[in-house]
């Protein structure tokens, strides 16, 4: 789900949660939810 990569990216790197979370969203394994 998008949230829960965008929730690890945060945990992983606070500091650069925005580029790992923008990545992650730009790349969604499945549908949004």
């Amino acid at each position: 789900s998008t949230r829960y990569c965008v929730r690890t990216a945060a945990a992983g790197r606070a500091r650069e949660r925005s580029r790992e979370a923008e990545q992650c969203l730009v790349t969604p394994a499945g549908p949004p939810g």
